[in-house]
């Protein structure tokens, strides 16, 4: 029985302890197979590239504040002081 990508690369393997006695090489394959790894088993995505990560954390559309924002933006202003971000 072959294993799927999730079963092979997903986060849950640094339980194994092989993976938690050095966990680079999975790193690494993770890495190279599959560098935006959406892991089912968790449920979110996972960035394993600087550059990936630092355009995520540069792109308003992946903030949860994102949000938060636009539902402070719709309070009156006499509110927006006392709830102020």
């Amino acid at each position: 029985m072959s294993l799927s990508v999730n079963e092979m690369l997903g986060l849950s393997n640094l339980k194994r302890p092989e993976v938690r006695a050095n966990p680079y090489p999975f790193y690494a394959q993770l890495r190279s197979a599959d560098p935006v790894h959406w892991d089912e088993e968790l449920g979110f995505w996972v960035l394993t590239r600087y550059a990936d990560i630092a355009s995520v954390y540069q792109d308003p559309r992946f903030s949860r504040a994102q949000g938060l924002r636009s539902g402070y933006e719709r309070l009156p202003a006499s509110e927006q002081t006392i709830a102020e971000p």
